[in-house]
């Protein structure tokens, strides 16, 4: 059974013989975004990068995307003038993700940036150690930005 097979058959609460997880077989459309605030090195490759969303990662080696070094939203009075890129996506090339998708088999899931969850795009905006401190502590600006995001 196809990775797209199985995800089709969960998602219609039939039986695939295993729950779909991030799997080996799950590809990205052909597609690509815009530039954004994105700048420095290429994402994988060692040195200091400002991501899309005003992320500054720092890869110690290629091949790692690296650590968050410089939040976007430091402090919770950052985040009322924080705006997420939508400029990435009015800039995007999407004219062959249809053809893209009809290619493969594959179950096609968009990655951006090599995150696609709100927990991990959380944990890149705030940072991992005060996320966990903004859950710990109850912290109401963290819901208020879940609407946002």
């Amino acid at each position: 059974m196809t990775s797209r097979e199985c995800v089709r058959r969960a998602l219609t609460f039939k039986e695939c013989g295993e729950i779909p997880t991030e799997r080996d077989d799950v590809t990205g459309p052909d597609f690509t975004y815009g530039k954004g605030r994105a700048g420095g090195v290429p994402v994988n490759a060692k040195g200091v990068r400002t991501d899309e969303w005003g992320v500054e990662w720092t890869a110690a080696e290629d091949g790692v995307c690296g650590e968050v070094k410089r939040a976007a939203i430091c402090d919770w009075d950052d985040f009322d003038g924080f705006t997420p890129p939508y400029d990435v996506l009015r800039e995007a090339d999407l004219s062959r993700v249809n053809a893209s998708c009809r290619g493969t088999e594959k179950f096609v899931m968009p990655c951006w940036d090599t995150s696609y969850n709100l927990f991990e795009r959380m944990q890149h905006l705030r940072g991992t150690e005060q996320l966990f401190v903004d859950i710990a502590l109850d912290e109401p600006g963290l819901y208020l930005s879940l609407i946002h995001i």
